[in-house]
């Protein structure tokens, strides 16, 4: 008879440390439901704020649509700034979007290559500022964003893609300058490949601008995993931290964002990895801190270490600087 107290303690004990782990698993899920709310929140009050302006606005200089390729042209234009935001094939190369006073002549151009997007501001061919981000891996279709500012500096280029704003390195040649305010043209002329859509504004638009309108055509043109990205949450529009992130987590973000999301999207089967921070990386299970090598998040990329099936991304490849960034960003975890 003295031994049933034990066992009903153990059996208390035992279903308390049940219950603990049930409520802390709730809480996981609580949290990332609150997250996705909040994301919709800010997504449904910038299209709120913004997007009406952005469909009438007399900025507007251009838009082509598949049901009309003159839906606004205004031949050209004169500004010294400029934005556009355009659909195309994955498949499209070479310069596919360029507003321009003469080839290389205070211009801004997108060029693809079957590894990169480059978005770059000329004043002329030896003097220009640029960045350069990995192609994405896999969809059929993708929408690139791009403002070019009057003032040569520090965010001169902005670039997005499939919403995401790119947190990259702005790298230049030569001396870039200040745009002038000329006549201005525009050229879409991929060498393989197709435009479906585009939109230029003469005027420069900010992160949270550009993602909207992103959004607005990718909806239009049925083009899937354009999303919010939760860096426009600041408040401000530009997209630009006001907290200091950590420059590895933000290059493998780039990474996973052009590599993975295309398949990780919300209700997926293998986890949803838009809108990624080091946190939910963490509580989800995808990432050991400190640790890329017990990390699914890395050990399941092609040419990674660690044991485990190396299969990702399945629709593309991955270079092993790429996998690499990512396994610095997994070590700097505390």
């Amino acid at each position: 008879m003295r031994k049933l107290p034990i066992r009903v303690a153990s059996m208390l004990g035992f279903g308390l440390l049940i219950l603990c782990f049930q409520n802390c698993s709730d809480m996981v899920v609580q949290d990332g439901v609150m997250y996705q709310a909040s994301l919709a929140e800010y997504e449904a009050a910038a299209d709120k704020e913004y997007l009406p302006a952005l469909l009438t606005t007399s900025s507007l200089s251009f838009w082509s649509k598949p049901s009309d390729v003159n839906y606004v042209n205004k031949s050209s234009v004169l500004s010294d700034s400029f934005s556009f935001v355009a659909a195309l094939s994955r498949s499209a190369r070479g310069v596919v979007m360029s507003v321009n006073s003469g080839t290389g002549l205070e211009e801004g151009r997108i060029t693809v290559t079957d590894s990169t997007i480059t978005a770059a501001r000329y004043i002329d061919a030896n003097n220009y500022s640029y960045i350069e981000v990995p192609l994405p891996s896999s969809g059929e279709q993708m929408v690139i964003g791009a403002s070019f500012a009057q003032t040569a500096g520090d965010g001169d280029v902005t670039l997005m893609i499939n919403g995401i704003l790119q947190i990259s390195t702005r790298l230049k040649v030569g001396v870039p300058g200040d745009f002038s305010y000329v006549l201005k043209s525009l050229t879409t002329a991929p060498s393989t490949g197709t435009v479906s859509e585009y939109v230029v504004y003469n005027t420069p638009l900010n992160a949270t601008q550009l993602n909207v309108m992103s959004r607005y055509i990718a909806s239009a043109e049925s083009i899937q995993n354009v999303v919010y990205d939760p860096v426009l949450m600041n408040g401000d529009g530009s997209g630009a931290s006001t907290t200091t992130e950590d420059p590895l987590f933000v290059a493998a973000k780039t990474i996973i964002d052009n590599k993975c999301i295309v398949c990780h999207v919300p209700n997926s089967n293998g986890g949803d990895l838009t809108n990624l921070t080091s946190a939910k990386a963490v509580s989800r299970g995808w990432v050991v801190a400190g640790n890329p090598a017990s990390s699914k998040l890395y050990y399941r990329l092609q040419g990674s270490s660690g044991s485990g099936t190396k299969d990702m991304p399945q629709a593309g490849s991955i270079t092993a600087t790429e996998v690499q960034a990512i396994a610095d960003w997994i070590s700097n975890i505390k």
